[in-house]
């Protein structure tokens, strides 16, 4: 009895330790998903969130070899239209310290499953940085050095530039940290670099092959290395935070585009209604009909008044520049910052205002051409359908 019950105190405890374990693995966890939605939740507050980058023509440059233009395409996706001055470094060259960011992405992993070692990538901070986002930092001599095996794994090497860059970012917005590498990794990520990330952070590397002459068979050890400074766990909650974000932004993009091309729709029509009256004020005008009375005739002799049709036009007109500005903002539209939502505010606002007036009037216009289409003959109004088709 004293030995089950010995058995039974020894289970319990080791029961009560896998729980404390497993509540404080979860504790480090739910602490590492706060801090990064704090992260993320100011940096898009700081510069927004970007779409993903289309990263195929960034890597076709590298398939190339043109790594220098790679690296531009990379800086101009993160904001920063710099000019790249590029040097090389042999494949097993340490760089030092200082005003120089080393790269520890590229690298053998640790215990935590972070970098420690492997392709070398630098960018050197320029003195007297300019601010983020000003014509200043266009084509702003940048030098980056990197080694000459950057380009064997295309998609970890944007991975590692796009982190070294989103240091020229937050140095150049002098964000409080930007000496921090998980908030230098999140920018990147909001910037557009995730999927890239995603592709690139991780790589299966032979880590040794044996060869069993007995049996002939030859077996072949792999490692899985990872890139960054964020945990596999850091990552996927980060990326899955931004993708929400940008489906939330996304949809608010489908649904104003929907909007202008239903009003496109009404302005092709109003337009197609004044091209219908013009033509039966025009025919009507040439060919006399006794038929009409008094009151329609004064109402059509109106009709015929210089400047009748001028508040249609101007309406008209406004309308469609107001499209076509709108239009191209939101085929533009990557980045969603306050200010660029709110612009797209501004927009669909005066876009709804000029709709409203188009509106009255395009009622007006119709109950015009209702009165002349009743003096039209058969074939008249046959032609007047060919119009408004």
């Amino acid at each position: 009895m004293l030995r089950k019950k010995t058995t039974a105190l020894v289970s319990d405890v080791r029961t009560q330790n896998r729980r404390r374990l497993a509540n404080r693995r979860w504790m480090i966890i739910n602490k590492g998903h706060e801090d990064i939605r704090k992260a993320i939740t100011e940096l898009v507050s700081t510069f927004g969130v970007k779409e993903p980058v289309d990263d195929k023509e960034i890597l076709s440059f590298i398939h190339i070899g043109n790594v220098k233009q790679a690296i531009k395409l990379i800086a101009i996706n993160l904001g920063l239209p710099i000019e790249v001055q590029l040097s090389y470094a042999p494949k097993a060259y340490s760089p030092d310290s200082g005003a120089v960011f080393n790269s520890s992405q590229v690298v053998p992993t640790d215990e935590r499953g972070r970098g420690i070692g492997g392709i070398t990538a630098q960018v050197l901070i320029p003195d007297g940085l300019p601010l983020y986002g000003t014509s200043a930092m266009s084509n702003l001599p940048v030098q980056v050095r990197v080694s000459e095996n950057c380009a064997d794994k295309p998609a970890t090497f944007v991975t590692v530039m796009a982190h070294e860059l989103s240091h020229i970012v937050l140095h150049s917005m002098w964000h409080r940290k930007k000496e921090n590498e998980v908030y230098t990794d999140l920018t990147a990520m909001t910037l557009g670099f995730t999927r890239v990330m995603e592709k690139g952070r991780k790589v299966e590397t032979i880590s040794s092959v044996e060869h069993n002459q007995a049996n002939r068979t030859t077996t072949t050890h792999t490692q899985t290395v990872t890139f960054g400074y964020l945990s596999d766990d850091e990552f996927e909650f980060a990326s899955n935070m931004l993708e929400g974000i940008l489906t939330k932004h996304s949809s608010v993009k489908r649904n104003l585009l929907d909007q202008v091309a239903r009003s496109r729709q009404q302005l092709v029509k109003a337009q197609s209604t004044h091209a219908q009256f013009m033509h039966c004020l025009s025919y009507l005008g040439k060919h006399l009909n006794r038929k009409i009375g008094p009151e329609e005739a004064r109402q059509i002799s109106s009709y015929h008044q210089p400047g009748y049709c001028d508040a249609f036009l101007a309406t008209t007109s406004q309308t469609e520049k107001q499209l076509v500005a709108f239009s191209r903002f939101l085929g533009e539209l990557r980045t969603y910052t306050n200010q660029s939502l709110q612009v797209a505010r501004q927009h669909e606002n005066q876009l709804v205002m000029n709709l409203d007036k188009l509106t009255r009037h395009y009622s007006a216009l119709q109950q015009d051409l209702s009165v002349l289409k009743k003096h039209l003959g058969f074939f008249q109004r046959m032609r007047l359908s060919h119009l408004a088709s």
